[in-house]
């Protein structure tokens, strides 16, 4: 017998299978695209690709997409000015990149969108970093970055149109939030802050920062991760994180080195997205643990993509990758230490987690 719990059982199920597939198949084909062009900047693509198809809301709009694009690029440009303050008065610079690691920050714990935070953070760390090195290299990462980002949104809507909501559902009412106390969100943006600043500061000032600029996406990434959550949750979710990130990539890259090749490439990446977006999506939301796992999903391709434009232009891409994974665990490790001293030194009240903090300003 057919009943309503029954129905209502399968049509959630259908939405989380679509949500599935268009996550899987948006990634392969936004993959495939960047490694056919190859040029600086096209690992934005998947990134942008996998964030945004890893939350269980409808397809953009224009608008949206447009001002998520004109964020991205102020924020870029933005990276782009404090390049003289921090050749010509270093100190001042600095003090500058720090002020915009916390308002960003600061805006994402009053209520912003945690994806747009993630790539207004690009502006104000991966472009000093790299222009303290040449600032040609900045101009060219930034064009290769705008341009990404917008291609990635064609894909988007690519795997909207080829898969879209069974359903006629609109996104889930947003419950009221709680008003929260100022010192509440400064100690947020604090909190954050403390973990992007000092690995931010080390790429600064290290030599050949521009060749792992894509690890500095996973210190972003990090930075939001922890959120309003408590110390052992954020710990937990930053290593598990990482080690599902971790091994997909050493997993996909051996792959790689018996069979190379860009359809293989793509569909190892449409393989592990349907066997991860089980683990994001279930019924009409995130699963339990479904940011975390979406973490680890943009951790794989911030590893793994980079590694075949090491292999196209001939340099050690297997040695790099070992590098990327080594670098991102000691990252890691470091903003689990961070977060737990923040919180040894300013406890704050206990709060939910932030895992279901999706609301996403369309």
């Amino acid at each position: 017998m057919i009943t309503a719990a029954n129905v209502a059982l399968t049509s959630t199920e259908d939405v989380a299978s679509t949500r599935i597939f268009r996550l899987a198949v948006g990634i392969a084909l936004a993959l495939a695209f960047s490694q056919a062009v190859n040029w600086t900047g096209s690992f934005i693509t998947p990134v942008l690709v996998a964030t945004l198809l890893a939350l269980p809301l409808p397809a953009p709009s224009f608008k949206f997409a447009l001002g998520f694009i004109l964020v991205i690029t102020g924020s870029l440009l933005l990276g782009l000015l404090l390049l003289p303050a921090l050749h010509n008065q270093p100190a001042a610079g600095v003090l500058l990149i720090a002020l915009g690691i916390f308002a960003c920050f600061y805006y994402a714990e009053s209520g912003g969108s945690a994806a747009l935070v993630t790539f207004l953070l690009l502006g104000v760390t991966i472009i000093p970093a790299v222009g303290s090195e040449s600032v040609d290299g900045a101009l060219i990462i930034t064009g290769g970055l705008i341009v990404g980002a917008i291609i990635a949104f064609l894909f988007i809507w690519l795997a909207y149109a080829l898969f879209p909501e069974r359903l006629a559902t609109m996104p889930p009412a947003k419950p009221k939030a709680a008003v929260r106390a100022t010192s509440e969100v400064v100690r947020g943006a604090l909190r954050s802050s403390s973990i992007v600043l000092p690995v931010m500061l080390w790429f600064l000032f290290a030599s050949e920062t521009a060749a792992y600029a894509a690890a500095l996406i996973k210190v972003a990434t990090m930075g939001q991760q922890t959120g309003l959550e408590g110390t052992r949750a954020a710990g937990r979710d930053l290593l598990l994180s990482t080690l599902i990130g971790g091994i997909a990539a050493l997993i996909i890259w051996n792959v790689l080195q018996i069979w190379p090749s860009l359809l293989i490439y793509s569909l190892l990446f449409l393989l592990c997205g349907l066997m991860l977006g089980p683990k994001i999506f279930t019924g009409k939301g995130l699963a339990p643990l479904g940011s975390v796992w979406s973490y680890g999903l943009v951790t794989m391709i911030i590893l793994v993509v980079p590694g075949a434009a090491d292999t196209a232009t001939g340099d050690a891409a297997g040695a790099k990758l070992i590098d990327r994974i080594a670098m991102f665990a000691i990252a890691t490790f470091y903003a689990v230490a961070a977060v737990y001293i923040f919180d040894q030194l300013w406890p704050g009240r206990k709060t939910g987690s932030n895992e279901l903090r999706i609301g996403e300003r369309r």
